[in-house]
């Protein structure tokens, strides 16, 4: 209970909620094990598919909220700041989150059959296009922070965080569709 409680204090957060569960799941299953452990002196099979469980159900519900709330039909890549019943609060597109939901949609393409999907190839391609286009400066190995709904630049940081999750995108997308574009990076 103490766990689902964390997961929906962070739907309130833009994107992150999928990598928060990708990064809290795993300390919460080990915790739960190590205290099956402590008191069994041994998880279970039964104790470790509960968790896988949960962490599928987890997963489809994520992937089923920003499936059909963060698609920007309209102008490409993903709104992200969004209420937990997916109302836009604001259409500022950071590129931090912009490569973040791409290489999460690749990522999942790449690894696991049930989200090896021509939809969520296209949605990862779509907010590919995105950050090429508009979030990465052309001719320079920066990107840009934050844009606009439509992807004008609004702000350029000094920190790497966009550029970091840009290249990891773009890694991740590449490895989806063997199309040499994505193999650019920021050269």
């Amino acid at each position: 209970a103490n766990f689902l409680s964390e997961i929906k204090l962070v739907y309130r957060e833009p994107f992150i909620c999928s990598i928060a569960r990708q990064l809290t799941s795993p300390a919460h299953l080990c915790s739960s094990l190590a205290h099956a452990e402590h008191e069994n002196n041994m998880a279970t099979a039964e104790d470790i598919g509960k968790h896988i469980a949960l962490f599928e159900r987890e997963l489809e519900a994520v992937m089923a909220f920003w499936t059909a709330h963060s698609h920007d039909s309209k102008h490409g890549g993903f709104l992200h700041c969004l209420t937990e019943s997916g109302e836009v609060f604001d259409t500022i597109k950071y590129g931090w989150v912009q490569g973040r939901q791409v290489w999460m949609y690749a990522k999942l393409y790449n690894t696991l059959p049930t989200y090896k999907t021509p939809e969520i190839l296209e949605a990862a391609v779509r907010g590919g296009e995105f950050l090429l286009q508009h979030v990465k400066l052309h001719n320079e190995k920066r990107c840009y922070f934050a844009v606009t709904e439509e992807g004008k630049p609004l702000q350029l940081q000094r920190k790497p965080y966009t550029e970091l999750f840009f290249t990891m995108a773009m890694t991740e997308l590449y490895r989806a569709t063997g199309d040499s574009k994505y193999q650019v990076g920021l050269g």
